[in-house]
């Protein structure tokens, strides 16, 4: 049997391989948390997760639960007078838009955001991370994109497109972590997150 290969049909597998390899490098959540590598809850000991736990309990200033903007500004000693910061916080805490944070949805946030911010000092290991305030981090593009962390050179590009909100070619960590949330909790398995262990 004599095989023929035309112009059409070579037109027509160059086009299918084209369009199998962009799906692939399509950017998702689920995409993302892959090429972060993210794992949830695995990163973490159960004593660790009961620690935020216990965090979360020391900040609930009335006992009933939830946490509001007010609790999160005088009872944390991260946010302590920092408006901006603890409305922050818990507008990514709230999974419900209720306008609180239960205990399930403060352990939840801290677990995708203690790694979110692992995984960003992992991806430029040549900075000392521990000598800058962690709301001064920031990272360049070619710094984020070049990095070893990932294998995937096109979805790092993306990524860092898609975090970099403000345009300027520096990642900065609110920004990352404004997107990362979100992405984490639509990507890994709720299991990996609910900090039930």
């Amino acid at each position: 049997m004599k095989l023929t290969i035309t112009f059409a049909s070579t037109l027509f597998l160059t086009s299918a391989i084209l369009s199998a390899s962009t799906k692939a490098a399509e950017l998702t959540p689920f995409t993302a948390m892959k090429a972060f590598d993210a794992k949830g809850e695995k990163e973490f000991t159960a004593q660790k997760i009961a620690s935020f736990k216990r965090s979360f309990e020391s900040v609930d200033g009335n006992k009933n639960g939830f946490l509001t903007e007010k609790e999160y500004i005088s009872n944390s000693p991260h946010f302590r007078g920092h408006k901006a910061g603890a409305r922050g916080f818990l507008f990514a805490s709230d999974n419900d838009g209720d306008g609180r944070v239960s205990k399930a949805e403060y352990v939840m946030n801290r677990i995708v955001t203690d790694e979110a911010k692992e995984i960003y000092t992992r991806i430029d290991p040549n900075t000392d991370w521990k000598s800058i305030p962690v709301f001064q981090w920031k990272m360049k593009r070619i710094a984020f994109e070049q990095s070893a962390y990932f294998s995937d050179r096109a979805i790092a590009t993306q990524i860092f497109t898609r975090m970099d909100a403000n345009k300027d070619g520096v990642l900065h960590l609110p920004e990352y972590l404004r997107v990362y949330g979100p992405w984490a909790r639509a990507g890994l398995p709720k299991e990996a997150i609910d900090g039930i262990k």
